[in-house]
């Protein structure tokens, strides 16, 4: 299955209805070609109001629902997914969301001995930063995420910090999030 991201927010495509040549960016609003994946026409205005004002109702029972779930013993991917496809179907895939926060959450595992992908808040937090990034990214093709004490380990503090594109983005859409192995530190919250 082919996964989409809008190529002039970084934002992850609603599913495309069958036999579409086009599908429209929620969140930017910019018509994106399917056959090439490349944006056909970018909005005449920008939104005046942020991703968050706009969809505050979804997004909160998308977070409600996603932490539930969790609590309730579903993996944080499964529940990502889950919660994302009853709050978020009409906005996004549910699959490129899920995909790129745990591609996020991947990319700062390089040298952290703490599998982010397992720590619920963790999650929450990089999706939150995910979405916040895409009025940035809208408006100038980069965005830093930076989010102090994300996590620790008996190390102490783990701070993130990633930069995200557009084209980063694309790619991690595509990448399905990577299964937890055996041993790895699971992070209990309450």
């Amino acid at each position: 299955m082919r996964v989409l991201i809008c190529g002039h927010c970084g934002g992850p495509l609603p599913t495309p209805q069958p036999g579409a040549q086009t599908v429209t960016c929620s969140f930017c609003t910019a018509v994106s070609q399917l056959d090439s994946g490349t944006t056909a026409s970018t909005p005449a205005v920008a939104p005046s109001q942020t991703l968050r004002e706009r969809l505050a109702t979804e997004l909160s029972a998308f977070e409600n629902e996603f932490v539930a779930r969790a609590r309730a013993g579903e993996s944080p991917a499964v529940a990502l997914h889950a919660a994302a496809s009853n709050q978020l179907a009409q906005v996004c895939d549910p699959v490129a969301l899920t995909n790129v926060v745990f591609g996020i959450a991947a990319s700062s595992e390089l040298g952290q001995p703490v599998p982010l992908n397992q720590n619920v808040n963790a999650v929450v937090r990089l999706a939150n930063a995910y979405l916040d990034a895409l009025d940035h990214l809208r408006a100038h093709g980069t965005y830093q995420i930076d989010i102090p004490y994300l996590t620790s380990t008996d190390r102490g503090p783990v701070h993130f910090r990633l930069t995200l594109t557009i084209a980063r983005l694309t790619e991690l859409a595509a990448q399905p999030p990577a299964q937890p192995k055996k041993g790895w530190f699971k992070r209990v919250f309450g």
